[in-house]
């Protein structure tokens, strides 16, 4: 059996972190990760802040 893991960090550009944090708090994290994905060449997800609970972990 293969098992891919995606993990999301921030260091490729200055909005990184907030772009993990939109795909990894949103009600559905695949799906918003296919999005990022999808629309990378148009800047990908729209960025946010990380939650208080995020930055905790």
């Amino acid at each position: 059996m293969l098992q891919l893991r995606h993990v999301l960090v921030g260091v490729l550009s200055e909005d990184s972190l907030r772009k993990a944090a939109a795909i990894l708090e949103s009600d559905n994290p695949a799906s918003a990760l296919e999005t990022h994905e999808l629309e990378f060449r148009n800047g990908g997800i729209r960025p946010v802040e990380p939650s208080e609970e995020s930055q905790a972990s």
